[in-house]
């Protein structure tokens, strides 16, 4: 049976795009890696590892063009045998976010390299753009309250090889937050440390974010938080901690305020990750 002609000319048209991109990327990455080599800072194994590792093979295909790679970096193998790091710094083209990507220089049984990216540049940048995204609705809920309150949403992705995300543009949370999981957490100091007293704040802000479909809490997380840190303890800054935590599967049962109780806990200012 013979093929559409529409369909042979967008298979064409498909590949002649798809050619094009590929042509594009790899003359960026001999870019890039002919610019490593004539980097005099490095050394000629430093340059070798780099090579190596594929680190720069991540970034091009990941960012293109959209970022600026400003420097290298390679800590050798350390006495306890630490595999080597390398570390490649990334910049946007304004210059006003930069951060970096590495990977451990590290080898299975057969000999087979593994060196996995650890992308902090996406990472952090995902994180302060969800901690802004998410700023309304903490005031609309705790915004009464004559107490500081901090607020953080951070992306849940462990390693750079799981979010197999490409850009062709400095990576936005407000395009991304349908593909983007995040974990949140309230934190404010109250020496009498009450959680009951918060339970109508924070039940206006479970039902705030609910609403909002768009954003998504990543199961594997705590989900939605409110840290209530109490009086010092001790010179160590040690103090007692009152969390309420609710994951995702657990929102909808959240009917009334008084609901929330079963989801308080004391705990320590370890185990809450808490800092302020």
């Amino acid at each position: 049976m013979k093929k559409p002609l529409f369909s042979i000319l967008l298979c064409m048209f498909i590949a002649i795009i798809t050619t094009g991109c590929n042509s594009v990327e790899d003359k960026l990455l001999k870019t890039e890696i002919s610019k490593m080599e004539n980097d005099k800072k490095l050394t000629k194994e430093e340059k070798k590892l780099i090579k190596e590792s594929q680190l720069i093979n991540y970034v091009v295909e990941t960012y293109g063009t959209s970022i600026d790679i400003t420097k290298y970096e390679v800590i050798p193998e350390e006495p306890e045998e630490a595999p080597p790091l390398i570390i490649i710094y990334i910049k946007d083209h304004k210059g006003r976010y930069q951060s970096s990507v590495n990977c451990e220089m590290n080898y299975e049984e057969k000999g087979k390299l593994d060196c996995k990216p650890y992308d902090t540049y996406f990472t952090n940048l995902m994180n302060k753009e969800a901690t802004n995204y998410i700023k309304p609705l903490v005031a609309a809920s705790f915004g009464n309250l004559k107490k500081e309150v901090e607020h953080f949403a951070f992306i849940n992705i462990d390693n750079a090889s799981e979010k197999n995300l490409t850009f062709r543009e400095k990576p936005n949370y407000k395009k991304l937050k349908g593909k983007l999981p995040i974990c949140v957490s309230v934190r404010l100091i109250d020496e009498k440390l009450k959680a009951e007293a918060y339970y109508n704040e924070m039940y206006h802000f479970i039902q705030n974010f609910n609403n909002q479909s768009h954003i998504r809490l990543d199961s594997n997380c705590n989900g939605v938080s409110l840290y209530i840190r109490g009086k010092i303890k001790d010179n160590f800054g040690n103090a007692d901690v009152k969390a309420i935590t609710v994951k995702q599967p657990e929102i909808n049962n959240i009917k009334q305020p008084n609901d929330l109780k079963k989801f308080t806990k004391t705990s320590n200012l370890f185990e809450a990750g808490y800092e302020m």
